[in-house]
């Protein structure tokens, strides 16, 4: 798999007055943290990129640390 992330990928948020997407589950955030990192792979050098894969490993900490407190 080759390419990297590109903001304008990203959903957009929700219209106003409509309810928020659900959050994904444990196995949706595992595969978004791999395809960030390959991401990240093609461009190591994108710090938009690099944020992505941040934010995609901080979500599945918070929901890994939540699922195993519960």
């Amino acid at each position: 798999m080759t390419g990297t992330h590109h903001p304008d990928q990203d959903p957009a948020p929700p219209a106003p007055g409509t309810a928020p997407a659900p959050e994904p589950g444990t196995d949706a955030l595992k595969e978004q943290l791999v395809q960030h990192l390959m991401a990240v792979i093609g461009a190591p050098d994108d710090p938009a990129t690099a944020r992505a894969a941040d934010q995609a490993l901080t979500a599945l900490d918070a929901r890994l640390r939540a699922e195993h407190a519960a």
